[in-house]
Formats: C-alpha cells, sequence, structure tokens
C-alpha cells in the first residue's frame, strides 16, 4: 500500500499537502544546520476533524538526491484539545486520529476527608 493511499484512506479523501524539506530542520546548532549533506525528506500534512497530521518519510539527501527506500522518520498528530502526539509508527496513526478529546475535570467534589463537621 502506497503512503500517499494509506493517508488519503485516513483522512477520508481531506487534500494532502506534500512539502521536500530538511529532515531535522533548523535546530539553532550551526555544526547541525550546515551540515555537508542535509537529509531530505517528504513531509505529508493534512487536516481532519480539528485533528492535525504531519508524517515525514526519508526520501535521499540534498546533494546526492533520491536514493535508498523510503522509511518511517517521523508523525505528529495534534488533535482538537492542541495535544500533540509523537507516534512511534507509522501503524498507530488511526488509532491516534480517533482518540477521543482529553479534557480537565470541571467539577470535582471535594473528598470526604475534606470537609469539617462541628
Amino acid at each position: 500500500m502506497s503512503l500517499e493511499f494509506f493517508l488519503n484512506y485516513e483522512g477520508a479523501g481531506t487534500p494532502i499537502k506534500w512539502v521536500l524539506t530538511d529532515c531535522l530542520g533548523q535546530t539553532g546548532s550551526p555544526s547541525i544546520d550546515h551540515r555537508s549533506d542535509p537529509d531530505m525528506c517528504v513531509e505529508a500534512d493534512f487536516a481532519k476533524d480539528q485533528t492535525d497530521v504531519a508524517v515525514l518519510v526519508p526520501v535521499g539527501t540534498f546533494q546526492k538526491g533520491l536514493s535508498g527506500v523510503p522509511a518511517f522518520f517521523s508523525a505528529n498528530v495534534t488533535g482538537r484539545s492542541r495535544i500533540k502526539l509523537a507516534l512511534r509508527r507509522l501503524g498507530d496513526l488511526p488509532k491516534d486520529m480517533h482518540r477521543p478529546v482529553r479534557e480537565m475535570p470541571r467539577d470535582l467534589l471535594l473528598p470526604v476527608t475534606a470537609y469539617c463537621f462541628f
């Protein structure tokens, strides 16, 4: 199954934005940011039901071009609660896209020991 097919299926046909990018981005460290041949990744971004998804797949380096077999690098899911989840495997995407919204409890009762009876 291709990555495009998988993401189209999970996104229910939501448009996917494909971008060629540096896999690590800018780190702020000159020794890393100015390396001789940075890794090149394809980033796929889409949003469905107030859930943002970003998937990175390495495809080669900027000087050598496309090389090797594309493999999973990283993925992030940011839900309605704006909590960002980093995925360990691409196969976790369906589960984490449909995870219920996490909210803080609103009206907690005090424990019985907190009430003073005189």
